[in-house]
């Protein structure tokens, strides 16, 4: 039988992109589901119980901060609707896992499977409307995220037999609580493709920030892709959607411009009224906010 200190040695020498099939702490590793700076994303199995496994190297002080940071983040907002779940943590050597709910694919892969990469007007609506009250909130837990895009707003494992789904916002590694020190002060947020123009004029990202970045979200859900603009023309886009969002915004996304209208109004200083943010994005005649994807020749979709 297999003991802790060789499961210990050989973890050191396997890299974390070769652990599919492997069986470590009792959790059966399945499938990679994504790959970034943080480490990889796989699927997993233990008792049972499908999870999702999030597995990085740490090998410097700031990653170790990072990581933590994020561990005290996700327990903070366990229980807290649309917020990923935490499951648990297992940590061998440098090599970190975190197991965390399963969710079924995030929004920027999700408009990928759609040839037009934009969702309908209704399913773009409730996809606001319901972030929205998540970032509520984190918020109301004096939590920023701070990382705000469709890549870390994720949709639920669909729930037969009419595939109904719900928002989940994840990735909370560059988050930070109000009340306490910022583990991630030295990051360059400015360097990121949806840093809002207060970040990149060198302030550290707000609520409202996270407020502001969530309105790039709602313009890729209805097709435009701020990662393929060139930088200067990037900046000088956001600088016009918080200045005059009317002139700035595509046709397609004009039903939107009640909410940058409110966007275009906050103040740093100033507590945010996210219920006028959500009057801004009303439901008008769905009948009701329920997310639901759609099975076209063997893909489950949004509409």
């Amino acid at each position: 039988m297999e003991n802790r200190f060789d499961e210990k040695c050989e973890l050191s020498a396997t890299n974390i992109l070769d652990l599919e099939g492997r069986s470590i702490n009792g959790v059966r590793i399945g499938e990679i589901l994504g790959e970034g700076c943080f480490g990889v994303v796989y699927t997993g199995e233990k008792a049972g119980t499908s999870l999702a496994v999030k597995v990085a190297n740490i090998n410097s002080a700031n990653q170790k901060r990072s990581t933590t940071n994020e561990i005290e983040m996700l327990r903070r907002l366990r229980r807290t609707t649309g917020v990923v779940q935490y499951i648990g943590v297992y940590q061998v050597n440098k090599m970190h896992f975190m197991y965390l709910e399963l969710a079924f694919m995030n929004l920027h892969d999700l408009l990928g499977k759609n040839r037009s990469r934009r969702f309908t007007e209704a399913t773009c609506r409730k996809i606001i409307h319901h972030g929205l009250k998540i970032i509520q909130r984190i918020h109301g837990k004096n939590i920023i995220h701070r990382d705000i895009k469709t890549d870390n707003f994720l949709v639920s494992l669909p729930k037969s037999p009419m595939n109904e789904v719900s928002l989940i916002l994840g990735d909370f590694g560059l988050s930070k609580s109000l009340n306490g020190t910022d583990p991630r002060r030295r990051h360059d947020f400015k360097s990121a493709f949806h840093a809002t123009p207060h970040i990149l004029n060198g302030s550290m990202p707000t609520m409202q920030d996270d407020i502001i970045q969530f309105g790039y979200v709602a313009l890729e859900t209805v097709g435009m892709s701020l990662s393929e603009l060139e930088l200067e023309e990037l900046n000088e886009f956001k600088k016009n959607l918080l200045k005059a969002p009317e002139t700035a915004m595509m046709n397609q996304s004009k039903f939107f411009l009640p909410l940058f209208e409110e966007i275009s109004r906050l103040e740093l200083n100033t507590p945010i009224n996210y219920d006028k943010l959500l009057k801004a994005v009303p439901l008008k005649n769905f009948h009701d906010s329920r997310l639901f994807l759609e099975k076209k020749k063997g893909v489950l979709k949004f509409p």
